[in-house]
């Protein structure tokens, strides 16, 4: 069932700048990439495509950004990868390895 609230209640909604915290470890190897929550020692290996959609938000720092970035990539339904992604988010927010930014967190990192 797709959420049908508005987007700026969703989370990964449009414009939802995120960053990797300070006590996440991120090791990367080839295609695959495992994360470590140091404070929980929670840790989460991620198969290609996550690796994929980690990166781009990691570079991006923007869910938009990296959407948009992952829809040039891959050849599926827009809305289906904007679920994708947006599920992923939650996960890692959920786990302490991403934080989303607010907007007078985003003033004080310019």
């Amino acid at each position: 069932m797709r959420d049908r609230r508005p987007d700026s209640s969703r989370r990964g909604a449009d414009g939802d700048r995120v960053r990797v915290p300070d006590h996440v470890l991120v090791q990367e190897t080839d295609d695959e990439c495992v994360l470590l929550n140091l404070e929980s020692e929670f840790y989460l290996g991620l198969n290609e495509s996550g690796t994929r959609m980690f990166t781009e938000l990691r570079r991006a720092g923007s869910v938009e950004v990296a959407y948009e970035a992952l829809c040039e990539v891959y050849d599926v339904d827009r809305d289906r990868l904007r679920d994708e992604l947006e599920r992923f988010v939650e996960k890692l927010e959920r786990q302490g390895l991403l934080e989303m930014l607010e907007p007078s967190d985003e003033r004080e990192g310019e």
